[in-house]
């Protein structure tokens, strides 16, 4: 780790000299899944802004702690971005979408280990990050990835992995840190914004138009919920007292531009549209909710919290021509390209 201390002070040299390179970190968000507007990538700037100053990495491991055995495993970043790759995003996607992705998770990567190696999490126990992925990145590891992909792992293995090794000198910056690199599987539409979902206002994680999110496949889903399923959910999760009249028990109250439930009544007890969305496992956290005299349905649309890029939205951006640039810019407003020299 003394190797990624150093890259502190380094970075920190760099600030003074070129304000907007540096890499200093704030809380991290779990990463973990609309009004109309034009579905054209037109509002993408023509010129890609690109910080010159090059980051001297030197180190290119990271240390994964695994759940289940409470061990820790180094691989190298761009093996553990491969493997992050192939556990969430569809390996025939564009091109341009699956740079997008490497970029997005060398950030993370970057910044994850920078921030442990300044501010240990002592759950983390050393580790730069962990397999789990409702609080990080989900990760898949050699024996898991084979297993599902097959006899194509090998060549579904180069193929990624090439384009990681492709990109990684790049990472995202926003007002002189990384970005925290929030991403979902399919948006409501547009993307939610980092306040709506998290109560945290993040200048480069707003709503923005992902209409082509809509031709999802699985964009829509129905879960059906009876009053004792109900009650029992919520009963054991919040202190929640339910009258006699079930059709009253569930009440959307607010919810965002982006479509997503941001607070939502249930039996006596306002709760967030998150919450409502994690003790039901819901898909996302814009839903509807109707009650037929017997049972609850709850209709979602899109997958995942909906904030930051939406995986299925950048691969249709990249089949109508956008290059991974104009991509990232586009679901990270206003955030830099920033290049990193990598070391062996």
């Amino acid at each position: 780790m003394k190797d990624y201390v150093k890259l502190c002070l380094l970075l920190f040299i760099v600030l003074i000299v070129c304000p907007g390179a540096a890499l200093v970190f704030s809380d991290e968000f779990k990463s973990a899944e609309s009004p109309p507007v034009s579905a054209e990538i037109s509002d993408v700037p023509a010129e890609i802004p690109v910080v010159s100053d090059e980051f001297s990495f030197s180190g290119e491991n990271i240390k994964i702690l695994i759940t289940k055995t409470g061990e820790i495993t180094e691989i190298p970043i761009t093996e553990y971005i491969t493997y992050c790759i192939l556990a969430e995003t569809p390996p025939d996607y564009e091109t341009a979408a699956l740079e997008a992705n490497a970029v997005i998770l060398n950030t993370y990567a970057v910044r994850q280990i920078v921030k442990q190696s300044q501010n240990p999490d002592p759950k983390l126990m050393g580790a730069d990050v962990s397999d789990d992925f409702t609080e990080f990145q989900a990760f898949l590891d050699e024996t898991s990835a084979e297993n599902l992909y097959g006899e194509d792992f090998t060549k579904i293995y180069k193929k990624i992995n090439g384009i990681v090794l492709k990109m990684q000198k790049r990472i995202i910056v926003s007002d002189d840190e990384p970005i925290i690199a929030a991403m979902h599987r399919c948006s409501p539409g547009q993307t939610a914004s980092a306040l709506d979902v998290w109560g945290t206002d993040i200048p480069y994680l707003v709503s923005v138009d992902s209409s082509f999110d809509k031709t999802y496949e699985q964009f829509t889903a129905e879960e059906i919920f009876t009053p004792a399923e109900i009650k029992a959910r919520f009963s054991t999760e919040v202190n929640i007292n339910f009258n006699d009249d079930i059709a009253k028990w569930i009440n959307i109250t607010t919810s965002s531009h982006s479509g997503v439930v941001t607070t939502v009544k249930v039996g006596d007890k306002t709760i967030t549209g998150t919450d409502f969305r994690r003790i039901l496992n819901l898909q996302s956290a814009a839903f509807a909710v109707t009650f037929d005299g017997e049972n609850f349905t709850v209709k979602t649309t899109g997958s995942g919290h909906a904030v930051g890029l939406s995986r299925y939205g950048s691969n249709e951006m990249a089949k109508r021509g956008a290059t991974w640039e104009e991509i990232i810019l586009h679901y990270y407003p206003g955030t830099e390209i920033a290049n990193i020299e990598v070391r062996s």
